[in-house]
């Protein structure tokens, strides 16, 4: 090999004329634009979902566990919590907390609205949920003030009230009851199906209204490990819980929300398939421009007897080096672009239309490396089959007459 490699090096230092110089530079910056638009789509779209699953899950857990009900109301069935004994291997839940929910219709001086209050107890990781605080305080869980709750911004502009302010929560039963509440802090996700229902309390605030044991709860919501899936965690439970206790995974229980993410999954495939289909045309273009700018040379070698592979080598070696410095580019804008982003949020987002307030980004190395790898072998194979073709031209073609 060492022929084609030094004419591959005599190739690469060759002046070559003013539209080939420029064709190199469509090509390169063709395959820059290609990468990192594929890198930037997969980063949004990654970051995007990763923003709105953790939202749902930060205010729904990863998986519920509830007592079968053919009773599809907000409310429902008491179990004891000591089904956990019978639960092994508990560590691939990195945090529980059991819940209560009652409907209610809360009244300020102002207006009503219809709610499901949802008590939590004091297991809830309350830091996680600090970013989505906008006034206030979340539940002190103390006994002094179990009836303190946090609303939607929503409910609270709906209901004109603050936090501080005292509402009054009816609940409708066989006979109509009402408790005095207190707001103690308000909160916005900017997920619709979250911040008009579910006001939060204290759970032994509806215990105690419910009159349940102090072991009751109405369900359990699980954050599952990063390094577990959600399924193989439901499998888990499903296979070891009572039979009369059932789970239920984020992905069931909002799954428009995640059928609206599998369709633009699916529109984010087809943009890949044309933007590598771009790339591909680009390489053959710029491999033909070359062939024809190099055709005496071809010529020459195929007459004194060169194997088709060397020559291939040449044209095969010097569009790879196209490619090297496209991937170069690209790889190199994305990063740049990500980082910014994912650092100043610079690109805000209309949170009513898109659930979050600035375009979210995921800076996955996996991703990088999976697209560079796809990019290699595409062009690879491109190029490989095109400068088959150059087998099968006899070198009277390329010498002329």
């Amino acid at each position: 090999m060492q022929l084609p490699l030094y004419l591959f090096q005599k190739l690469q230092s060759h002046s070559y004329g003013g539209f080939f110089r420029l064709i190199q530079k469509i090509t390169i910056w063709s395959i820059a634009v290609a990468v990192f638009a594929v890198l930037f789509s997969l980063s949004v779209y990654k970051g995007f979902l990763n923003a709105i699953e953790s939202k749902i899950s930060r205010f729904g857990g990863d998986l519920e566990v509830t007592k079968f009900d053919l009773n599809r109301s907000y409310e429902l069935q008491p179990f004891t919590d000591n089904f956990w004994d019978s639960i092994p291997n508990q560590s691939i839940f990195s945090e529980r907390y059991a819940f209560i929910q009652k409907v209610s219709v809360l009244i300020s001086s102002s207006d009503m609205y219809g709610t499901v209050l949802r008590g939590v107890s004091s297991s809830l990781d309350t830091v996680s949920f600090r970013p989505y605080l906008m006034e206030g305080k979340f539940i002190p869980f103390d006994k002094k003030q179990r009836n303190s709750v946090v609303l939607s911004q929503k409910i609270a502009d709906k209901l004109q009230v603050g936090v501080g302010d005292t509402l009054t929560a009816y609940f409708f039963g066989k006979r109509l009851r009402w408790r005095k509440v207190v707001v103690t802090g308000i909160y916005e996700t900017a997920i619709q199906t979250l911040d008009e229902v579910f006001v939060y309390c204290d759970i032994s605030f509806l215990r105690k209204f419910n009159r349940w044991q102090d072991d009751e709860v109405g369900g359990w919501h699980l954050q599952v490990q990063s390094d577990i899936s959600i399924d193989s965690a439901q499998k888990f439970l499903e296979n070891t819980m009572p039979f009369e206790l059932r789970v239920s995974s984020v992905q069931d229980r909002f799954f428009h929300f995640f059928h609206w993410f599998n369709i633009l999954g699916q529109g984010i495939q087809i943009i890949l398939l044309i933007v590598f289909a771009v790339v591909g045309l680009n390489i053959v273009a710029a491999l033909f421009v070359l062939v024809l700018e190099r055709s005496y040379t071809v010529g020459v070698l195929k007459t004194v007897g060169a194997a088709p592979a060397q020559i291939r080598f040449l044209f095969f070696g010097f569009m790879l080096r196209l490619l090297g410095y496209g991937l170069l580019w690209g790889n190199g804008l994305a990063l740049i672009f990500i980082f910014i982003q994912k650092q100043w949020k610079l690109v805000p987002l209309k949170k009513e239309d898109y659930f979050i307030e600035y375009m979210a980004v995921d800076l996955n190395i996996l991703t990088f490396i999976v697209v560079n790898i796809c990019c290699i072998v595409l062009v690879s194979l491109v190029v490989w089959l095109a400068t088959w073709r150059i087998e099968k031209i006899s070198p009277i073609q390329f010498l002329g007459k």
